[in-house]
């Protein structure tokens, strides 16, 4: 008798609990040891039950096949490999009987095929699943020969593969198969693979454009051909094709169907006036109404009454752009649709006059000011973007000790280590001030910088960070626990690291961009006149002897009823989370992950870029806008997150909307953090 698991994960407990569940040796998918043996392999069964995988029972194994006297408890194979393959065809089917190979402890829940001759062959699991000796493969072409290998499948995976076995489908004539169809006009060309011709030469086809409700035989015997044609269609009707072959006496059966439609496209309709004009582009909006044929691939142009030229690259939607024309010309252009049969008839006719200038308005002064659309200027472009946040700032607090004693003995009137633990009721590991024992140990409001006379452990601790180093090193000592905060998995702690005294506050956010191009235009009203406002940097955040603030956010850009916000400021240094008083994210403050840490970059819309050690992470490189043709430019970038231990520098770049820089400060000083950058107004219009 054999025992087998038949699942990845097991509870042996359960066994006692709901012995009465256990029928022919298994219990909810577990073929268990025999009755007779149960006072023996409890015990056992109780140390397993905490290995409940099948990899963590093997070492139990052993205990149990000796108790059971040799009824071994091992886990469920694959299926073997069927055997004794024989094969038949039918019409455009297969069929292998076969003797099962064993399930391997598992029940077979499906067999799977393998299509040796197919491109890319691999193996395929029937559907809906098959489980008898006898499986049925189906939509094979009729008269090739191929050949297949099987295997099982249980809950353990696939089993070993079988030997080859070669099927040939089919009987007699069969029909063509693979059918494809390329529309024409008023035709259709099929191409197909010619089925078996059952031992008498094809002689010629039938095809039916109904379903195969009718068929008509070619007036010109084809013979034996992968491809028909079929002539008088109707443009714009969808045919189903089937097809039959024929050797003059017998028929086949029809072929599978394939639809298709006939025809060229019907002429598109060209909107009047033109979409978009500028000095040297005219772009048209059209409608297109489809007549059932096929899809509409590209568009070809007119000017002037001239050739037709194809638009490259193609393009099949409405509108288009018609460029390379000459400024301050008067046009005339006609379209027509293209498709795989051929051109449309011609559209209706426009007229369009390219303008003679381009013109830009830009502003870059912070503050209101005005612009007035000229006569005969309708519509504008625009490229408007909010002033910069402002950096953060930063402060360093940190009580200098200098070298602190490791030892048992009370040191009167300074710090010490108590290197003992409960010596006189003081406690390992604790920082003590002259005479002070049991809980009074020393706790400090900020860090405090010194080095420990000897390395340290104190009793019970497992951490790097709550050990006392014989280096200069800063550590919060908040209350009885030492932990460093210039630790910082997975970096070690060295004396580079260690002379660092304050995290970096956060980059200021880029402003919002906001910008009308491409196509697209804004209306106005000649002579009206417009406000525009362009926003100011916001001012980098303001750090004292105890204090440190986020940066402002910077001012919004307007244009008429259009506005782009200012970015939102950096957050200041021990200020561990995004600051959003503006647009996007202000950059995150350092100090919340150690000294050594730099304040985050700016964000230009949710990004964030973290700061890394010793150093202050990136701004966001903002939004690429090529707006006057000349090349382009990042607008609203992030500021640069502070660095630790050093102060920042410098002005903002304006009129891109900059966030400004945040800040590090040195030992026991502070700084403010940059102010952002202007931002700008930028009006496109023609003339």
């Amino acid at each position: 008798m054999r025992y087998q698991i038949r699942s990845g994960r097991v509870n042996f407990a359960d066994y006692v609990q709901r012995r009465q569940r256990i029928q022919d040796g298994e219990l909810l998918g577990l073929q268990l040891f025999p009755p007779d043996h149960d006072a023996s392999i409890i015990p056992i069964i109780q140390e397993a039950a905490a290995h409940t995988t099948v990899e963590e029972l093997n070492s139990y194994l052993g205990q149990i096949q000796t108790i059971t006297s040799g009824a071994a408890l091992s886990p469920a194979t694959v299926p073997d490999a069927p055997t004794g393959l024989s094969a038949s065809g039918g019409d455009m089917e297969g069929y292998i009987s076969f003797t099962p190979g064993s399930d391997g402890g598992s029940s077979i829940t499906n067999y799977e095929y393998y299509p040796v001759d197919a491109s890319g062959a691999s193996w395929v699991a029937f559907s809906p699943p098959q489980t008898t000796s006898t499986l049925t493969i189906t939509s094979l072409p009729n008269g090739t020969t191929l050949r297949f290998k099987i295997r099982a499948v249980n809950a353990i995976g696939p089993g070993a593969e079988s030997t080859l076995v070669s099927i040939t489908p089919g009987t007699g004539i069969q029909p063509p198969y693979s059918l494809s169809a390329v529309p024409g006009n008023t035709s259709t060309t099929i191409s197909f693979t010619p089925g078996t011709d059952g031992g008498s030469p094809i002689m010629n086809y039938l095809y039916s454009t109904d379903d195969g409700a009718t068929f008509t035989p070619f007036i010109t015997p084809t013979g034996a051909v992968s491809s028909v044609t079929i002539t008088g269609l109707t443009n714009g009707v969808t045919y189903t094709i089937r097809l039959k072959a024929t050797d003059g006496v017998n028929t086949s059966s029809q072929s599978s169907s394939v639809d298709i439609t006939v025809g060229t496209p019907f002429a598109p309709v060209l909107t009047s006036p033109a979409t978009f004009i500028t000095t040297d582009a005219i772009t048209l909006a059209f409608t297109q109404t489809s007549n059932g044929t096929s899809a509409v691939t590209n568009y070809k142009y007119s000017i002037n009454g001239g050739s037709f030229t194809a638009l490259s690259p193609a393009d099949a939607t409405t509108p288009i752009t018609i460029s390379g024309l000459s400024s301050n010309t008067s046009y005339t252009i006609t379209l027509k649709a293209v498709n795989v049969n051929g051109d449309s008839p011609e559209s209706n006719t426009i007229s369009a006059t390219t303008f003679a200038n381009v013109n830009y308005a830009t502003f870059t002064t912070p503050g209101t000011s005005s612009w007035t659309a000229p006569t005969g200027v309708t519509f504008v472009q625009y490229l408007i973007v909010g002033g910069g946040g402002g950096g953060g700032a930063a402060y360093s607090k940190i009580t200098v000790l200098g070298n602190v004693l490791v030892t048992d003995t009370p040191q009167v009137g300074t710090y010490w280590i108590n290197s003992v633990n409960l010596t006189n009721g003081r406690y390992s590991g604790r920082m003590y001030f002259g005479t002070n024992s049991g809980q009074n140990s020393s706790s400090f409001t900020n860090p405090i910088r010194l080095t420990a006379s000897q390395d340290f452990t104190p009793s019970g601790v497992t951490y790097p960070y709550n050990k006392w180093y014989n280096q200069e090193i800063v550590y919060n000592l908040p209350g009885a626990l030492v932990t460093t905060t210039n630790y910082f998995s997975p970096f070690i702690i060295n004396s580079t690291y260690c002379n660092n005294d304050s995290g970096g506050g956060g980059g200021g956010a880029g402003g919002q961009v906001r910008s009308l191009s491409g196509t697209n235009k804004y209306t106005v009203v000649p002579g009206t006149t417009y406000t525009v406002i362009v926003g100011n940097g916001g001012a980098g955040g303001v750090g004292g002897t105890d204090t440190e603030a986020s940066g402002s956010a910077g001012e919004s850009s307007t244009f008429d009823t259009i506005t782009a916000t200012g970015g939102s400021g950096g957050s200041y240094s021990r200020l561990g989370s995004y600051t959003t008083n503006g647009f996007g994210n202000g950059g995150v403050g350092g100090q919340t992950s150690g000294n050594l840490v730099g304040g985050g970059g700016g964000g230009q819309t949710s990004a964030n870029n973290y700061g890394r050690y010793n150093s202050g992470g990136p701004g966001a490189n903002g939004t690429a806008v090529n707006f006057d043709g000349t090349g382009f430019v990042f607008y609203g970038p992030g500021g640069t997150g502070g660095v630790p231990n050093t102060v920042a520098s410098g002005t903002t770049t304006i009129n891109i909307g900059k966030g400004g820089s945040g800040t590090g400060a040195t030992l026991n000083s502070f700084a403010s953090g940059i102010d952002g950058g202007y931002g700008i107004v930028i009006i496109k219009y023609y003339t």
